[in-house]
């Protein structure tokens, strides 16, 4: 069942995602306070920006609570005309690999709800038939 407000079409990927606004139907035997999730289209650059946005926040954190060694003492910034191999100031290897193994990590957590695709159309209300996937950031 389609219990999102928009319309999916065939090949949509889908993901979990909870109702924005409360059904003014009540559907027999769920009670209308009951959180209820939804399939939703994967909105473009979803899962890139809430990995890039929790990653950063995990990064400050850390900074903020003194663990400068892991992922250095200041936010990195890369030159416009930076080639593979230049330095780039006091960026060691291991802050660099640090870096990378929690954006990768975020990523994946992203991924997660990303569940399926759309194997036909459907408007608000109408009857869905999804194909579930493996969860995956690509």
């Amino acid at each position: 069942m389609n219990d999102s407000e928009e319309t999916i079409n065939i090949g949509d990927k889908l993901m979990v995602d909870t109702m924005k606004k409360v059904p003014s139907k009540v559907r027999k035997g769920i009670p209308n306070e009951k959180v209820r999730l939804v399939l939703r289209k994967v909105p473009h650059g979803f899962v890139p920006e809430k990995a890039m946005e929790a990653a950063i926040a995990k990064i400050d954190k850390a900074r903020l609570d003194g663990n400068l060694t892991k992922y250095g003492e200041k936010k990195v910034e890369v030159p416009q005309n930076a080639k593979a191999g230049d330095e780039l100031g006091s960026v060691t290897d291991a802050v660099v690999k640090n870096i990378a193994a929690l954006v990768i990590a975020e990523f994946r957590k992203a991924g997660h709800w990303v569940v399926g695709v759309a194997e036909n159309s459907a408007r608000h209300g109408e009857q869905l038939d999804v194909l579930l996937t493996k969860p995956s950031f690509l």
